[in-house]
């Protein structure tokens, strides 16, 4: 068996999903994130437990801005926050699907 080799591929436009808004203004993620982030947050759940890795998770998806718009809207109660980080996990963890047979 032969080794697999991996390339960089050269950025493409990424296609977006809204998570969430505030006030009517909309946050996106990724619609397909990048696998890599899914290990990274995998393992982070392992070492450092599941809400580091959530807050990680969110953080990577939404970015700095967002981020910072969700910790500082003062209306932000748990169960939001627990569906908007679930909202995020399903979309990661389902880029590790196990490949279809061709």
């Amino acid at each position: 068996m032969s080794a697999i080799e991996l390339k960089s591929v050269p950025s493409a436009e990424v296609e977006t999903v809204v998570l969430f808004s505030i006030d009517g203004r909309d946050y996106t993620i990724p619609k397909k994130p990048r696998v890599n982030v899914a290990l990274r947050y995998l393992k982070m759940a392992r070492e450092q437990g599941a809400e580091a890795a959530q807050a990680y998770l969110l953080e990577a998806l939404v970015g700095e801005e967002a981020y910072e718009a969700l910790m500082n809207f003062d209306d932000l109660d748990s169960d939001t926050l627990g569906a908007i980080a679930e909202a995020a996990q399903k979309y990661t963890l389902g880029g590790l699907e196990a490949p279809k047979e061709k």
